[in-house]
């Protein structure tokens, strides 16, 4: 499934030009990946044996391991993955009270157990804890604006 994570940002990035042309962005791919591919306005839509997975889109994912976090409202989301296991949102032009109220959302979703808070002055902030079987994890850049949030949803 990650090769095919991998192969499909690879081939978002090299389609990029052709993003206007949706016909064309679509044969190329499901070239690719198969008949078990959409390409809509979320973003790419792989389906395998194990599941689904969603990469692309602008806005908060619907569904998914999305739906075990809090929607994050702020800044510019530049690249999401979410699978029914997994999550992964990368946020740009974020402030730094706005990822400390974002970790206040996610504890008071439950995510308080091992929890761990790390702050390197001038550098990044994160937050990291687990709520029964999935492991959050809140990483902001001070210096880029960045927060990347993570979800993994073990099976045990």
């Amino acid at each position: 499934m990650y090769k095919r994570i991998i192969a499909a940002l690879l081939a978002l990035f090299l389609l990029g030009t052709l993003a206007s042309c949706k016909m064309i962005t679509d044969g190329i791919l499901k070239g690719i990946f198969g008949k078990d591919i959409e390409v809509g306005e979320g973003g790419i839509t792989i389906k395998d044996k194990d599941g689904d997975i969603t990469i692309g889109g602008g806005k908060w994912p619907k569904g998914k391991a999305a739906d075990n976090l809090p929607e994050f409202k702020h800044g510019k989301i530049i690249s999401i993955v979410n699978a029914n296991d997994s999550l992964m949102v990368l946020v740009e032009d974020v402030k730094e009270n706005q990822y400390r109220d974002y970790v206040q959302q996610v504890k008071q979703k439950g995510y308080t157990e091992e929890q761990e808070e790390y702050e390197v002055q001038g550098y990044s902030l994160s937050y990291v804890a687990s709520k029964g079987n999935a492991k959050v994890g809140v990483v902001y850049s001070v210096s880029t604006e960045t927060l990347t949030i993570t979800l993994e949803i073990s099976k045990d």
